[in-house]
């Protein structure tokens, strides 16, 4: 007998070198056997992704006839853990009176965890209050946000933490880098004498004042018209 060449092409959503490296693009079967071994070793890269594959397609054999089955297809798990890093607040201005909106940043490799979130009056011990639970991991980070309603927290400074779980790995949590001061009391506000006008607090309008330039008024943000009020100007 002779030996058997099988020359090997690799696709698939995986990466060579990038995700893994086969041992090799040829395998070769000695005479006298059967088969042969292909080893393909996995990077581990730490990237939060998605499952890859790698499809392994048998070319035309040396001193042999191809069988029926020429393609296999070969899956790679991605072991790592989901990751949440809380966005706002953050400490710099953040003021709420009715509403604040958490902004977060999320990865899980099947997109399939679930976000808590919470408050506290420290950055530590995870011990808060709970603001929403059940949030769904947003793949595309569109969603990474939630309108908290704040009109029933005391006043003071208040950290927001995140838990982020899969089910699988061990949850991971993340607090604001700094806190949300939450004021109660009659919060007013003017445009300023020149610019665009940013609305970053919930507050209220009581006299008439002029924007020198655009009115933007963040999300989850209430800008409340006075009753005596009777114009606003731009």
């Amino acid at each position: 007998g002779q030996a058997v060449q099988v020359p090997l092409v690799f696709g698939g959503t995986a990466a060579d070198p990038g995700d893994y490296s086969p041992s090799t693009g040829t395998i070769t079967v000695p005479a006298g056997q059967t088969s042969a071994d292909l080893t393909l070793t996995v990077v581990d890269d730490g990237d939060n992704e998605n499952d890859e594959t790698v499809v392994v397609t048998m070319g035309v054999p040396v001193n042999a006839t191809a069988g029926t089955t020429t393609v296999h297809t070969a899956t790679i798990e991605d072991d790592e853990g989901p990751e949440v890093t809380v966005l706002e607040p953050d400490g710099t201005g953040d003021l709420a009176d009715g509403s604040f909106t958490v902004m977060w940043t999320d990865a899980d490799s099947n997109d399939d965890a679930a976000i808590d979130l919470f408050y506290d009056t420290d950055s530590s011990g995870e011990d808060g209050t709970a603001i929403a639970s059940g949030l769904a991991e947003d793949p595309d980070g569109a969603g990474d946000r939630h309108l908290w309603d704040t009109s029933l927290v005391a006043d003071g400074d208040v950290f927001v933490y995140a838990v982020i779980d899969d089910g699988v790995n061990p949850p991971v949590v993340d607090y604001s880098a700094g806190p949300l001061t939450v004021d109660h009391s009659a919060i007013s506000c003017a445009p300023p004498a020149s610019g665009d006008w940013l609305v970053s607090a919930s507050c209220t309008l009581t006299a008439s004042d002029t924007a020198p330039g655009d009115v933007i008024v963040d999300p989850g943000v209430v800008l409340t018209i006075d009753n005596g009020v009777t114009s606003l100007h731009r």
